[in-house]
């Protein structure tokens, strides 16, 4: 089997004082096959570190032209804006309006990539003092443990 060709310890035995060998049941065997599968497996990393760069580069390359056309374009902004009388550079914005007092505003979660019914929003409101004060204590105790 493999035994043969793999690489043997030579000692000496404590009892009968022979020179003995032993050898490993199972070893790796550097072979031509292997060594080709090694190379190939290489040469595939290589490649995706490779791919990966150039990635990296074209990303970077597009983050700094498309950050200069955005600093260019508010610079033009603001010298329009300078040149625009005060009163009309300012319109009034809606806002929003607040909840009850004491109630709460939630909004339903909005999904992506999936086609749901537009987000809802709902008012409740608080218990009053009173009934949260008729609660009992056996209702508001922990139920005891699953064994």
């Amino acid at each position: 089997m493999v035994k043969k060709a793999v690489v043997r310890r030579t000692f000496e035995s404590k009892v009968s004082k022979k020179k003995r060998q032993k050898a490993p049941k199972i070893q790796r065997l550097v072979t031509d096959e292997r060594l080709r599968r090694k190379k190939t497996y290489r040469r595939e990393k290589r490649g995706l570190w490779d791919k990966t760069k150039k990635a990296v580069e074209t990303y970077n390359k597009f983050v700094t032209e498309w950050r200069k056309k955005k600093s260019g374009k508010e610079v033009a902004k603001a010298a329009t804006e300078a040149v625009k009388p005060a009163a009309t550079t300012a319109p009034a914005t809606k806002t929003a309006p607040a909840p009850a007092k004491g109630g709460k505003t939630t909004t339903a979660p909005v999904a992506t990539g999936k086609t749901t019914a537009p987000a809802k929003t709902t008012t409740t409101t608080k218990a009053p003092a009173a009934t949260a004060a008729k609660t009992t204590p056996a209702a508001t105790t922990k139920p005891a443990p699953k064994k």
